[in-house]
């Protein structure tokens, strides 16, 4: 997989206790109709797996909305 490349890439945030303050979730992107997400610890990118909980259904119904919207 090639390095990342965060102007084809979904940056999924959320809000922590802080106000105005957002957390990083991860990193994601789609290759060959595959989602990918950005594993920090390998600095690889590995095939998105439900069974991870990263995101949530919702946070995963806007990544696909999103990718669809301005890649797709």
């Amino acid at each position: 997989m090639d390095k990342l490349n965060i102007e084809n890439c979904i940056h999924v945030t959320r809000n922590v206790k802080k106000p105005l303050k957002q957390e990083l979730i991860g990193t994601f992107k789609f290759v060959d109709n595959t989602l990918y997400f950005f594993d920090i610890f390998s600095m690889e990118w590995e095939e998105y797996d439900h069974s991870f909980n990263i995101l949530t259904k919702k946070e995963f119904r806007e990544v696909m909305k999103n990718w669809r919207f301005n890649y797709g």
